[in-house]
């Protein structure tokens, strides 16, 4: 069993958060561990709905004032070679949690999350990154509504696709099938009309906690579902423990920490490398080529402030970006899919195939015990 399968699964049942990078004899102390499950609001939230804070770190385009640690870091991560050769690999990178995840942000005040997403949206533009965004309604009603709602238009009104991530970010798993279609049909009540005033339509639907149904019924139905909502599924091939360094970095600005957020994106980056490099030999081994990928991140702070060294570093690879659309017409989405909640929970797709296939899934890479540490007391 792999890390990330067992962080996800356990990330489901809401226990405490223990997980130690380990591998060959050590992994077995990992598999024991049993990390927190992902909330949309953290302990930080109150703190940050007083105000802005404006100490973001430099990102790529100021790489001559980071600090030498941070400069180090990207240098051995852009020196990394990639496990094949640097050519013909492709990935579609989309955000969940829109408008933004609220204890991953320095702070939850409109016009602080406005400010950020704008700084989001221009690095995407810069990179050319087609990215979607997957959008929680509910993060529209914590106040000053119509302000919320317009960090949904920055992202229609420069073009970039949104899709639905149920309206509360909810579980599959923890609720009756009837009512997590209720909560899905609620998450489109916003966005649809947005999307048409421009030409487009919602046509990918995301599962929180990439939790697809506890059991064979309840993963086809819901399916069938989305099927007669004119939806398609938007999986997931890049799966990552991203929100644990999000979390831990948006607390350590918001206090003004910069030395410890500096820390935290230079591990990050390290991190998602290796992340790149195991999904890539796990898809090949799996399936004997690496399929069109997709990333799974989120509109947060750290991945706003990072954004174009992760996208240098993906260009390492050897990637392209390319739309959520244009992956989805790899063959490997069309595979039998027979996995659900009941074997891991939610994990990558790759997985989901491997599962299918009778196949091995390898231990794979989990954040620095920093980090786990410093996400363990945030909850």
């Amino acid at each position: 069993m792999n890390p990330v399968r067992v962080l996800r699964k356990c990330r489901a049942t809401a226990q405490p958060l223990g997980i130690v990078l380990a591998a060959g004899a050590l992994f077995a102390a990992f598999c024991a561990a049993r990390p927190v499950r992902r909330q949309s609001g953290g302990p930080l939230a109150s703190a940050r709905r007083n105000g802005t804070v404006s100490n973001r770190r430099p990102t790529a385009h100021a790489d001559k004032d980071a600090p030498s640690v941070h400069q180090a870091a990207m240098r051995s991560v852009m020196a990394t070679p990639p496990l094949e050769p640097r050519t013909n690999r492709e990935v579609a990178v989309t955000f969940d949690d829109l408008p933004a995840p609220a204890d991953s942000v320095v702070s939850d005040d409109p016009a602080a999350l406005q400010a950020m997403t704008a700084r989001l949206l221009a690095e995407l533009k810069e990179y050319r990154i087609p990215a979607i965004g997957f959008v929680n309604e509910d993060k529209l009603d914590r106040g000053d509504f119509a302000q919320r709602v317009d960090i949904l238009k920055m992202w229609v009104n420069a073009g970039f696709p949104l899709g639905n991530h149920t309206y509360s970010h909810a579980d599959i798993d923890a609720m009756p099938l009837a009512a997590y279609e209720l909560n899905f049909l609620r998450g489109e009540v916003v966005t649809e009309p947005l999307l048409r005033s421009k030409g487009m339509r919602e046509r990918y639907f995301r599962y929180p906690f990439l939790n697809v149904g506890a059991t064979p019924g309840t993963e086809r139905a819901f399916k069938a579902f989305l099927t007669r909502q004119g939806y398609a599924v938007a999986p997931v091939t890049i799966d990552n423990q991203e929100y644990m360094f999000a979390a831990v970095y948006a607390h350590a600005m918001a206090a003004g920490d910069t030395a410890t957020a500096d820390r935290v994106a230079a591990s990050f980056l390290s991190y998602m490398n290796d992340i790149f490099a195991y999904f890539e030999k796990f898809s090949a081994v799996t399936l004997g080529y690496q399929p069109r990928q997709v990333l799974l991140l989120h509109a947060d702070e750290l991945d706003t402030d990072e954004l174009g060294n992760l996208a240098q570093m993906i260009r390492a690879r050897g990637y392209r970006f390319i739309t959520l659309r244009d992956a989805l017409f790899d063959p490997a989405y069309r595979l039998p899919d027979r996995y659900d909640d009941n074997v891991d929970g939610g994990v990558s797709w790759v997985e989901h195939w491997a599962y299918t296939m009778h196949k091995d899934v390898p231990g794979g890479p989990a954040p620095p015990e920093y980090i786990e540490s410093a996400y363990n007391k945030l909850q």
